[in-house]
């Protein structure tokens, strides 16, 4: 699947919780199977995609690419 943070804003923007929600559930179910869901899946979704995004980031600096966007 390509998902993008757009499609989680725009979901929110129309204010159709049902369609952020299903986003949410396919999301966590696509992706991270294995997560524990048990407190809040937003936060359980939003965590496991920062620590991704951190990984990418540290290893593109690593290299020595600086990118304003990151």
């Amino acid at each position: 699947s390509h998902l993008r943070v757009g499609s989680f804003q725009f979901a929110a923007l129309q204010d159709d919780s049902k369609v952020l929600s299903d986003l949410l559930d396919y999301t966590i179910q696509r992706h991270y199977p294995d997560r524990d869901l048990s407190l809040n899946p937003a936060i359980t979704l939003l965590t496991a995609v920062m620590e991704q995004q951190i990984a990418c980031v540290v290893e593109w600096m690593r290299v020595g690419f600086i990118h304003g966007v990151m």
